[in-house]
């Protein structure tokens, strides 16, 4: 039985090598004439087999092209981002050495200004010095002089003094002698008296009653007499004090109407030497101010030549940065209008006064989606961008390459982010400028245009979520709203001023990308709430340049803040639209470099689009 079962085997194995050889000849054939052939005798089971074995082939073999072309497409995406590396290392180096010549220059700058500073202030030292030196030599010499003035005062008061002492000495002397004269009189009348009393009192013991009655008499005129010459005496005494009273009152006088003339003299010399010093200082001040107007004046000019020469020599770099840009440039007229083409399908359109320029959108989007698909249909080219949650972008452009709208589909739902559809026809200008009154603001000017580096989250988000300022008349396309200021300025924006570029630059440093955080945050918050969110990204350039560069250079900073917000912080990039002005609305007005000028504004847009429709419609 062992035996027969080895035969067996051994015959089955036989038939399965020559099915195999004869599936793998099949399988040739078939790979050939380009459809199976199958041989004749096989059943039909051997014939499923063998289709099978083919279609596993066939799907081996597409499933290694696929994976090849995977390859090679991930080969030329790390060879482009190599590249691109590589590209943006060298703009970096460049604009890290100008910034390093800049800083070199500002140091620079700087420093002379340091020095001049301090050749200034060592010469106003060195003048309030001498100024000082005057003074105290004119203070001193005036104190010499009051002092001078104060000894002869004091002196010729000493020898005043000295006079009125001595006359009042001589008067005391005077009066004392009087005095005595007038108390030896006295003493001699009073001894006459006694003798003529003892003399009387003798007689009138050796007179007779009628004697005594003319002594009595007689005394009683004597008495009378002594009274009147004690009253006399009294009345010469009295005289006497108040001539001396009055003497003394005259001295006093004097003295008081000498001493307010020497103070009136002195006054009057101080406000004369007072009067002199001013006027000298005055002079010197209005020579000083003179040399200091000249001293500014040659600095102002040097300083302006310094800056020219530094405004020049920008302007070279940048003729070097955008040189080859320029040569790339090709100029055609189309009617009325002029139109430049760029080599990145950026198109500068001049007509009828006005100037604009306009990017192609999808290379932003095929640079955050791989899968790209596109086809034509009819005058138009639809270009798909799936994500992999499903979300299929759609925007639709014209055989001019101008966006004519833009979809976004999920779920059997399709939601129109934006139509640009002419609403009249013909080309970029004459059907989208939108001229209309002046904004009456009804808000505060640092709510109307919020700076994000001094504003919370809560105010950029206040002011990227308002609705217009003023009532609509309908829903405009995106070309409108992107030529006409008057239409933009019915929405509040937020201008990004702490991120600023490099003069003639278009690149952000990685160092920037954390001040574009809460900007990015509030975005992401209000597309979460209403994925239909439109948002424009504004570019300005300062003053310096011809018109093109700037309006090339304006449009290429929106784009790198929409690529940063984008691939850095995942902010959608279908809701974000990019569009450069140049220097058509500077924030400072200056024909000089100036880097609040080269900003970037968010504004949002979404009402201007819509209008009074909410342009969402339901496929299913």
């Amino acid at each position: 039985m062992k035996k027969y079962m080895k035969y067996f085997w051994a015959g089955g194995a036989a038939a399965l090598f020559a099915f195999s050889s004869m599936g793998i000849a099949v399988s040739e054939t078939a790979r050939v004439n380009g459809s199976f052939q199958v041989a004749q005798g096989l059943s039909p089971e051997q014939q499923r087999e063998l289709e099978k074995q083919q279609k596993r082939e066939n799907k081996q073999e597409n499933r290694q092209e696929n994976r090849q072309e995977r390859r090679e497409d991930r080969q030329e995406l790390r060879d482009d981002k190599r590249g691109q590396r590589q590209e943006n290392q060298g703009v970096r180096q460049e604009n890290k050495q100008e910034r390093r010549e800049d800083k070199r220059e500002f140091q620079g700058e700087k420093r002379d200004a340091r020095q001049e500073n301090q050749g200034e202030r060592l010469e106003n030292k060195q003048e309030r010095r001498e100024d000082k030196r005057e003074f105290q030599g004119e203070k001193r010499d005036a104190r010499q002089e009051n002092q001078g003035e104060r000894l002869e005062n004091k002196q010729e008061r000493r020898e005043d003094k000295r006079e009125f002492q001595g006359e009042k000495r001589d008067a005391r002397q005077d009066f004392q002698g009087e005095k005595q004269e007038n108390k030896q009189d006295r003493r001699d009348d009073k001894r006459e008296f006694k003798d003529d009393k003892r003399d009387a009192r003798q007689d009138f013991r050796n007179d007779s009653p009628d004697n005594k009655q003319e002594r009595r008499e007689d005394k009683r005129e004597f008495k009378d007499e002594k009274r009147d010459a004690r009253q006399d005496y009294q009345g010469e005494k009295l005289d006497n004090k108040q001539d001396r009273r009055d003497d003394k009152r005259e001295l006093k006088d004097d003295k008081r109407d000498a001493r307010q003339d020497f103070r009136e003299d002195r006054r009057e010399d101080r406000r004369e030497n007072r009067q002199d010093f001013l006027k000298a200082r005055e002079e010197r001040k209005e020579k000083r101010k003179g040399l200091d107007e000249v001293i500014r004046r040659e600095k102002q000019d040097s300083r302006d030549e310094r800056r020219q020469d530094r405004v020049q020599d920008r302007l070279r770099r940048v003729d070097e940065r955008l040189g080859g840009l320029r040569a790339a440039r090709r100029e055609r007229r189309e009617g009325d209008r002029i139109i430049i083409d760029e080599p990145d399908s950026r198109r500068i359109v001049r007509q009828n006064n006005r100037v604009i320029i306009r990017g192609d959108e999808n290379i932003r989007l095929r640079r955050k989606y791989r899968d790209v698909r596109e086809e034509r249909r009819g005058g138009e080219i639809f270009t798909e961008f799936r994500r992999p949650n499903g979300t299929v972008i759609v925007t639709v452009t014209g055989e001019d390459g101008r966006v004519l709208r833009r979809l976004r589909r999920f779920g059997g739902r399709e939601s129109i982010l934006f139509n640009n559809a002419p609403r009249r026809g013909g080309g970029y200008y004459e059907d989208s400028f939108v001229d209309l009154p002046p904004l009456r603001r009804s808000i505060a000017r640092d709510r109307y245009i919020v700076e994000a580096d001094e504003a919370s989250e809560e105010d950029i988000e206040d002011a990227l979520s308002a609705g217009p300022l003023e009532d609509l008349e309908r829903g405009y396309n995106l070309d409108e709203v992107r030529s006409s200021i008057r239409l933009r300025e019915r929405m509040r924006s937020v201008d990004l001023d702490s991120i600023t570029f490099d003069f003639g630059s278009w690149e952000l440093g990685n160092s920037q990308f954390a001040r574009l955080e809460s900007v990015a945050e509030v975005l992401k918050g209000i597309i979460e709430r209403n994925a239909d969110e439109v948002f424009l990204i504004e570019g300005h350039t300062d003053a310096v340049g011809s018109d093109d560069d700037n309006l090339s250079l304006s449009d290429r900073r929106a784009e790198t803040i929409a690529n940063v917000l984008q691939d850095e912080f995942n902010v959608p990039a279908e809701n974000l639209v990019t569009q450069g002005y140049g220097e058509q609305f500077l924030k400072i007005e200056t024909d000089e470099p100036e880097r609040e000028n080269r900003r970037v504004t968010v504004r949002r847009v979404t009402p201007l689009l819509n209008g009074n429709d909410d342009r969402v419609s339901d496929r299913r």
